[in-house]
């Protein structure tokens, strides 16, 4: 019998790779292109997958049964063209996960922030407890080999659920949890107002009988639990809340090892989750114990010049202040660099001032050039990375801050100041390439 054949046009985002090895487990016959060989599509191509660097519709075998595009991709992609001309059935990366949804037990994890990580500490409670899920992550994990996926025998589906594109307005859980709500994505909601709307849209897909479990620590959550209480009764699902306190906050802490009261809440989330799956609090806690963190949050890489060095994802400026906070825990006596890249041009506009003061526990700034994301960086935007690190030295005055047009002078201007200052943590910043920098300075 002949494989059904899918094609992903975009096969190197996380995500996307990610269903792609769903596919795969099913045993559709997988192919996909990307415009960069990055390390995710040398993952995939080591483990047995079709994968296409730069974009063609010759890349396109015949037969193809179904196409999935990550919603990064413009109208004009040759690909795409391509795949919409076919009369095949073309489907983008939310709506061809959304299908799943539907098929299985899902668990879907929300929030502006702390998606990956708490997902990823869902899957570890859950496999330990032999409920044996699927998870399609948005990261990669030592506990699956370093990868983004694992297919389970279970009816349980875990997934990341983005709320860019409002993407997450196609999956239809069982059980949802919202960390937190923040100015996120304004180049596509436009106002946080719109944020807010999209997140309540949101729980009206929660299946009747289903459990939405809510961060009360978040203050927009908060404001908005009312209005989720309200659909919660009317789509006849429950509510859970949860919060660190007094009682929580010690034991957590003396059981998580990754830094940080962003990473508490995280695990107070993922243990609520395991709870209504029928795990308990202890052995949880017994679970994440042994939990590391995951790929590019607050990931130790290695030494430059003597200097422990970390790669962080943190691209928002919520992320960018707990991440440091979390640094600053661990690290209480040292010199903080941060070499930040930042991330899509209109999220440095719309959240300029927000940047300013994330940074200010920082004693020496890297700032790169915006890393320009396809798809969304269309139109220029007078507030750059050269700006950033003006206003940056004009706030912190008792601060170092420079703008570093060439990352090949990136280990110049570090191993400078190190020299000059003993007791340095180095952390590499950004959603972008920035981690390709990080893997040259400590191999270097």
């Amino acid at each position: 019998m002949n494989k059904k054949k899918i094609y992903f046009i975009g096969i190197g985002g996380i995500g996307m790779s990610s269903l792609a090895r769903f596919y795969k487990s099913q045993n559709w016959a997988v192919y996909g292109s990307d415009g960069f060989d990055t390390i995710i599509t040398k993952d995939l191509k080591k483990d047995g997958f079709k994968v296409k660097i730069g974009q063609s519709s010759a890349n396109i075998p015949a037969g193809i049964d179904l196409f999935v595009y990550t919603q990064a991709v413009q109208p004009q992609n040759e690909e795409f063209v391509f795949a919409k001309s076919t009369g095949r059935e073309v489907l983008s990366y939310p709506q061809a996960l959304g299908r799943l949804t539907s098929r299985f037990r899902t668990v879907a994890i929300c929030g502006a922030h702390g998606k990956s990580t708490t997902t990823a500490m869902v899957g570890k409670i859950l496999i330990d407890a032999k409920i044996d899920p699927t998870i399609i992550l948005g990261t990669k994990v030592d506990y699956l080999d370093g990868s983004n996926f694992r297919l389970g025998q279970s009816k349980v589906l875990l997934i990341e659920s983005d709320e860019y594109g409002a993407a997450f307005l196609n999956y239809f859980p069982e059980v949802a949890v919202i960390l937190n709500i923040d100015k996120e994505h304004l180049d596509f909601y436009g106002n946080f107002a719109k944020v807010k709307s999209t997140f309540l849209k949101f729980a009206e897909n929660i299946k009747s009988g289903g459990v939405l479990i809510l961060n009360q620590d978040d203050k927009t959550v908060v404001s908005l639990t009312p209005r989720f209480e309200k659909i919660a009764r009317r789509r006849k699902f429950k509510i859970i809340k949860f919060a660190l306190n007094k009682k929580n906050s010690p034991e957590l802490k003396k059981n998580i090892s990754l830094s940080g009261v962003h990473n508490l809440s995280n695990a107070l989330g993922a243990i609520k989750v395991a709870e209504v799956l029928g795990v308990d609090f202890t052995e949880s806690l017994k679970s994440l114990s042994k939990f590391n963190g995951v790929w590019r949050r607050m990931q130790f890489r290695g030494k430059f010049a003597g200097t422990d060095v970390y790669d962080d994802y943190a691209h928002h400026p919520s992320e960018i202040s707990a991440s440091l906070l979390g640094l600053r825990q661990k690290y209480p006596q040292a010199k903080i660099i941060c070499v930040f890249q930042p991330h899509q041009a209109k999220r440095v506009q719309s959240l300029f001032k927000e940047f300013i003061k994330s940074l200010s526990n920082v004693d020496f700034g890297v700032i790169l050039p915006i890393y320009m994301v396809a798809g969304r960086d269309l139109e220029k935007v007078k507030y750059d990375s050269p700006l950033l690190v003006k206003s940056l030295v004009k706030k912190h005055k008792n601060k170092k801050f420079i703008y570093l047009e060439d990352k090949n002078n990136l280990a110049g201007e570090l191993k400078k100041y190190v020299s000059e200052n003993k007791n340095c943590v180095i952390v590499m910043m950004g959603a972008g390439s920035i981690f390709e920098a990080t893997s040259e300075l400590v191999t270097g």
